[in-house]
């Protein structure tokens, strides 16, 4: 066992933001880390529920349709499958179980200790409240009380020999960190490449820099098939979405903002950074232009779709792993994922959208 792994605290908010149901790399990388002794997670049973909360509100969006008897019979029509009667609670409360099933997974691949709320007495966060002290000071968002039990929780755990490394990027918890006693016991980071980076894994990069350039063709097509592996969400103009992307051709990347950092226990090193992509879509949407609106209710109704191709640019952060030879060089890129929760595209400027 390494000595003295150090101690990381993952918020919710960077849990939520990784790729569900797919192979995420960066976070892979957190896994071999906890296997190899450089850290142990902590996390808190609120933490735990903040991320099933989120996740079934996200899942909830995406299936609410089912609520409606039109819906359901429309769906049986197209399919022959006769989806069940289910109104919101009880839609709610199942994807509330499974996803609190899949956290518990989560927090069991990194081997998370898990930290109770009902430990700390509630006297000791109001006080902070009622002093404007911690989360509750001028420079936090107000009524911060989930994060107030959280740090609690993990004050006992943090010594200046041993401290706690957290992982946030809302700032919530920089409030609470800037004290003298604090900072010898915390630090706050903003994302998993700067635990990286505070772990001395990061690589020199012209090497990296070099071989990404004589990989350009293969990064294309790699990008191309993340890229139209994703749902992308088109807007009409600044305010219209209601358009769909059918497929995506990329014409051409360019890559910036790169850190490489070095193997933990596998022959390759991780690349972070971002792609800018040129691509060819083709799309469809409402022909609001032939739109009747519906002066009772105030409602827009279109009788046709438009389609056609447009060429569009997007910026997203990516990560990728390379292969490494037996020198130690990188030979081979072996995958390629956006690190992005959505992708967005913007179809016509704004100006044009009349």
């Amino acid at each position: 066992m390494r000595d003295n792994p150090k101690q990381v605290f993952i918020d919710s908010n960077i849990i939520i933001q990784q790729k569900r149901g797919q192979k995420e790399l960066v976070f892979n990388r957190i896994i071999e880390l906890v296997k190899n002794d450089f850290i142990t997670i902590l996390t808190t049973d609120l933490t735990k529920t903040e991320v099933v909360k989120r996740y079934t509100e996200n899942d909830y969006q995406a299936i609410k349709e089912i609520r409606s008897p039109h819906f359901r019979e429309i769906v049986e029509k197209a399919t022959n499958v006769k989806l069940p009667e289910r109104n919101e609670t009880e839609i709610r409360d199942t994807l509330f179980e499974k996803n609190t099933d899949e956290v518990e997974k989560i927090f069991g691949s990194l081997k998370a200790k898990t930290l109770l709320i009902d430990s700390i007495k509630p006297s000791i966060v109001f006080d902070t409240y009622a002093r404007k002290e911690g989360f509750f000071s001028g420079e936090c968002k107000k009524d911060q009380f989930p994060d107030a039990f959280i740090f609690e929780c993990l004050k006992p755990e943090a010594s200046k020999e041993n401290p706690i490394i957290i992982i946030s990027n809302d700032g919530d918890f920089d409030c609470s960190v800037n004290n003298e006693e604090n900072e010898k016991r915390f630090s706050v980071l903003k994302s998993f490449a700067d635990l990286f980076k505070e772990l001395n894994l990061e690589i020199d990069e012209p090497y990296v820099d070099d071989f990404l350039e004589k990989q350009h063709d293969e990064i294309l097509d790699l990008v191309n098939s993340e890229l139209n592996n994703w749902y992308i969400m088109a807007f009409m103009a600044s305010d219209v979405m209601e358009a769909e992307i059918d497929e995506a051709d990329v014409s051409d990347i360019s890559i910036s903002d790169i850190s490489a950092f070095g193997k933990v226990s596998k022959e390759d090193i991780l690349v972070i950074g971002k792609v800018k992509i040129e691509a060819n879509v083709s799309f469809s949407h409402p022909d609001w232009d032939t739109a009747i609106r519906d002066s009772e209710d105030k409602t827009v109704h279109p009788w046709r779709t438009v389609t056609g191709e447009t060429e569009v640019e997007l910026e997203l952060d990516f990560s990728m792993t390379i292969l490494l030879d037996e020198n130690g060089k990188p030979s081979q890129v072996e995958e390629l994922h956006f690190n992005d929760t959505d992708i967005y595209v913007e179809l016509y400027p704004y100006e044009t959208y009349k």
